[in-house]
C-alpha cells in the first residue's frame, strides 16, 4: 500500500486519531470521521499535533506508533474511579484513568480458540461458515447457511474468515456489537448485556472449546495446582492468587468435569473480555 501525501496533515491526524481510538476506547478527537466544525474538538490538540508528525518522521511505521502508545503512561494507568475526579471530568477526556474497554467478538472468539489450543492461523483462503443452531434461521425458508459442524476443526480460523452474511449473523459476533455490512461504523457500539454471558455459558462452540482447553491444561500439567496456575497464565497473563488457587482446586476436585468446567469459568471471567 502506498504512503498516504505527508503534505496533507489531515491524513496522519485521522490515521493516529484511530489509533489512540483503539487502545483507548475514545479517540483524541471523538468523532473519528468527522474532523470538521461540526466535530468534537480535539481533547488534547497538541498530542494529536506530536502523534502525527511523530507517524510521518517515523516514515509512517503503524509499529512504531502503537509501541509508543503503549509504553506511555497513560496506558499504563489503572482502571481505578476516583470521586473527586469524576466530579471534575465524568467523561474522562483528562485521561485520569484507564478506560475500560471490552473486546470486540472476533477477538472474543479468536481467543477462545487460542486457549483451547485449536486456532488455525493460515492466512489466506476461502471463509468459513461455522456451526449455526438452524432454530435461529429456518424459521424463514428462504434463508440458508450451509454450516460445517460444530467441531469441525476446518472452521477454527480467525474471525477475520467467517463468513458474513446479513440475515444470518454468527451470534457469538453478533451479540457482541459486530457492526453489520450496509454502512461503513468509525466505531463500535460498546453494550452490556445478559446475552453476553449467556451465549459465553451456552454457545456450543464455547462449551467445544472448553473441553479442549482443558485437554490442553491436562497435557501441559499434572496437578490440579499447576493446571489452575497455567490457565490463570493463559487466559488472564498472570499467576493466580492464594485463595482463586484454592478455590479453583477445590472446585476441579468436587466433579469427574471439573477441569473443563473450571476453564469454561475461564471465558465467562470479566478479566478475559474486558482489557485489564
Amino acid at each position: 500500500m502506498p504512503s498516504p501525501p505527508s503534505d496533507n496533515p489531515l491524513v496522519p491526524r485521522v490515521w493516529v486519531n484511530r489509533m489512540w481510538q483503539f487502545h483507548f476506547g475514545e479517540g483524541i478527537v471523538r468523532t473519528p470521521s468527522n474532523f470538521g466544525k461540526m466535530g468534537d474538538r480535539p481533547t488534547h490538540p497538541e498530542l494529536l499535533d506530536w502523534l502525527a508528525t511523530e507517524l510521518i518522521a517515523n516514515n509512517w511505521s503503524v509499529k512504531h506508533l502503537h509501541r509508543l502508545m503503549m509504553n506511555s503512561q497513560a496506558y499504563q494507568m489503572a482502571s481505578d474511579d476516583s470521586d473527586a475526579n469524576r466530579q471534575l471530568d465524568p467523561d474522562n477526556k483528562l485521561l485520569w484513568r484507564m478506560p475500560r474497554r471490552r473486546l470486540e467478538g472476533e477477538i472474543i472468539r479468536d481467543s477462545i480458540l487460542a486457549l483451547a489450543g485449536t486456532l488455525d492461523t493460515k492466512i489466506g483462503g476461502p471463509g468459513v461458515m461455522p456451526y449455526i443452531d438452524p432454530a435461529l434461521f429456518q424459521a424463514s425458508s428462504k434463508r440458508t447457511w450451509v454450516g460445517r459442524p460444530v467441531d469441525d476443526p476446518s472452521t477454527n480460523r480467525r474471525s477475520l474468515y467467517v463468513f458474513s452474511k446479513r440475515s444470518i449473523p454468527l451470534p457469538l459476533l453478533d451479540v457482541f456489537d459486530k457492526p453489520d455490512t450496509i454502512t461503513s461504523w468509525a466505531r463500535r457500539n460498546r453494550s452490556t448485556i445478559a446475552p453476553q454471558a449467556l451465549i459465553l455459558m451456552n454457545n456450543e462452540f464455547v462449551q467445544l472449546q472448553a473441553k479442549q482447553f482443558a485437554q490442553r491444561l491436562s497435557r501441559e500439567a499434572s496437578t490440579a495446582e499447576a493446571q489452575v496456575a497455567r490457565g490463570y497464565q493463559l487466559a488472564f497473563g498472570r499467576a493466580p492468587s492464594t485463595r482463586e488457587t484454592a478455590r479453583a482446586v477445590a472446585f476441579i476436585s468436587a466433579s469427574p468435569d471439573g477441569l473443563t468446567d473450571f476453564c469454561h469459568a475461564l471465558f465467562n471471567v470479566n478479566e478475559f473480555v474486558y482489557v485489564p
